[in-house]
């Protein structure tokens, strides 16, 4: 029997499939995802999942923060979309609402630290590549985009979906002739940043109809190429309810324990373990702790006044006032209440 492409069908299940929740993921295919630098052109065509056309686009939401414990920048994949629990976005909520009563300047250590946990949002998809100046060893392969916000709505999208759906909509997953290759330009993204990954794409397009040379001309290598996509759910795998706690509390609480890395890299350095945090408001409060507050000294009782002498044979004398005592001072310790409506 002779295989066959049935591409309208394909792109049906494409559209459908981006609709939906994505799927747990397991294994990491990070080698597999292209490196953009500035100032460089790369040249690809992107590719529909044949063997799950619902997943050729695989959206993915993260947190990302700089290791308190390591220095790194890091980066772990948020489930709630699979209905699954996620502690990292439930303390990054709290701790904004806590910090947000404060009323604390922008510029507050305080503020800044809570602000550092930030949440992004990336889309995966397979391509061929066709020029990559960067490794130049990818091309004539099956590679992965992480596509950004801009790449991907202004981009891909819009192309696709968008404004100018009716000029390239599904021809730009097409691998036949009647397909349109992607130029990602990147450029310099600017501000302080000296980095090759400061990288802006909104100069990037799509070109005009070609084929893939070696590709397009056979159907049996147009088969062979989009049987050769990855499985995107399993580029970066879901952490369970534990191991999110475990490395909030290692990499923005201040734990000692460098074993939970997200990437397990040989060599890195074993510490203490870092101590249990029972749920987010023991975290909270190691975090950023109550000040300790000092007791109201204990107040001295006023001296016990003597009564007048009796005077013989003088006139009846009217007795000394009371004298009221001292109004009991309250020596309770403040409450945070309290405290905040001081600063």
């Amino acid at each position: 029997m002779t295989d066959t492409l049935d591409m309208d069908s394909l792109f049906d299940e494409i559209s459908s499939g981006f609709k939906k929740e994505s799927s747990t993921g397991g294994s990491s295919f990070y080698k597999d995802i292209l490196k953009f630098e500035k100032d460089k052109d790369y040249i690809v065509r992107l590719l529909p999942n044949r063997k799950d056309a619902e997943h050729t686009i695989y959206p993915i939401e993260y947190h990302g923060w700089k290791s308190c414990s390591t220095g790194k920048y890091m980066e772990v994949v948020d489930p709630s979309r699979l209905d699954l629990p996620n502690p990292i976005k439930q303390y990054s909520y709290e701790l904004g609402a806590k910090l947000k009563a404060l009323k604390l300047d922008v510029t507050d250590p305080r503020m800044i630290r809570g602000r550092s946990i930030w949440t992004n949002e990336t889309w995966l998809l397979n391509c061929y590549v066709i020029s990559d100046p960067t490794n130049p060893e990818n091309e004539g392969k099956v590679k992965i985009i992480r596509a950004g916000s801009v790449l991907f709505n202004d981009v891909i999208h819009d192309h696709w979906k968008g404004e100018r759906a009716d000029e390239y909509g599904n021809r730009i997953f097409d691998p036949s002739s009647n397909g349109c290759n992607l130029k990602i330009r990147c450029t310099d993204k600017g501000g302080n940043s000296t980095s090759k990954m400061n990288v802006e794409y909104n100069k990037s397009y799509f070109m005009s109809a070609s084929a893939i040379e070696g590709v397009s001309d056979s159907l049996e290598k147009m088969i062979e190429t989009l049987d050769s996509c990855h499985d995107l759910t399993s580029v970066y795998p879901i952490k369970t309810e534990e191991e999110l706690k475990e490395i909030l509390n290692t990499h923005f609480i201040g734990g000692k324990d460098l074993t939970v890395l997200q990437d397990d890299e040989e060599g890195t350095p074993k510490g203490e373990a870092a101590p249990k945090m029972n749920d987010v408001s023991d975290m909270f409060n190691t975090a950023f702790p109550t000040p300790k507050v000092e007791s109201t000294p204990k107040v001295e009782s006023t001296p016990k006044v003597e009564s007048t002498p009796k005077v013989e044979s003088t006139p009846k004398v009217e007795s000394t006032p009371k004298v009221e005592s001292t109004p009991k001072k309250d020596t309770s310790t403040p409450t945070i209440d309290d405290l905040l409506a001081d600063i």
